[in-house]
């Protein structure tokens, strides 16, 4: 007589199929992690030029021209890339204050024709009193 053995003591795992799937989906996760990095690396370094700005004297009255000298001068340092000059935008609002953004995309591709895109807005608000709020 045959004895049938309970489902509990049979050997269970994953087929080979199974483990091809598994690779692949943490393969794919990795490769994404690869191609977003430099743009997220890129960002932090272009977010911490918006906050050194709060440093700077006489941040409400800078002309353009000397703003965009002085992000230039740190892009160089820090290694950020991808900064434009139409990316940095000075707005004064009703109140008297001024906001000044730099918003720009980053586009990278991932697979074939497909790419992965990044919108970012980091801003500081000055007030005439020289008081700097960051709006990151």
């Amino acid at each position: 007589m045959i004895r049938k053995l309970p489902n509990k003591t049979r050997q269970q795992g994953v087929t080979a199929g199974g483990w091809l799937l598994i690779i692949s989906l943490v393969g794919f996760f990795v490769m994404l992690g690869f191609r977003l990095f430099p743009i997220y690396s890129n960002h932090f370094k272009i977010k911490g030029i918006v906050e050194s700005l709060t440093e700077e004297d006489g941040l409400y009255d800078m002309r353009r021209d000397r703003l965009l000298a002085i992000i230039n001068k740190r892009l160089d340092i820090n290694f950020a890339t991808g900064f434009k000059v139409e990316h940095l935008v000075i707005e004064l609002k009703k109140s008297g204050k001024k906001e000044i953004h730099i918003r720009y995309e980053d586009r990278r591709p991932i697979l074939g024709n497909m790419d992965v895109v990044a919108k970012f807005d980091d801003f500081v608000i000055v007030s005439r009193n020289g008081k700097v709020k960051l709006g990151i």
